[in-house]
């Protein structure tokens, strides 16, 4: 799986559960992108650098276990 791909799928999951933005971002792809970056410690401004890098099977369920999280509490990045 590569890092824009895990970013899509938590924006489709974000636009599933309806959550609201607007504390930083204004949609579910900003939101996802935002989180998964942060979470792999990767440059917050530089998505088309990192986009095609394959992501670890660990590092998905640590982004997986993050992106439950803020479906389950709603709360804002």
């Amino acid at each position: 799986m590569t890092l824009l791909e895990l970013i899509e799928d938590g924006a489709r999951q974000f636009e599933a559960a309806q959550l609201s933005y607007g504390h930083g971002t204004t949609n579910a792809f900003d939101e996802a992108a935002w989180l998964v970056l942060w979470k792999l410690g990767l440059p917050l401004d530089d998505l088309d650098g990192v986009a095609d890098q394959p992501v670890a099977p660990a590092q998905v369920q640590a982004v997986n276990d993050l992106l439950a999280q803020r479906i389950a509490t709603r709360k804002p990045a």
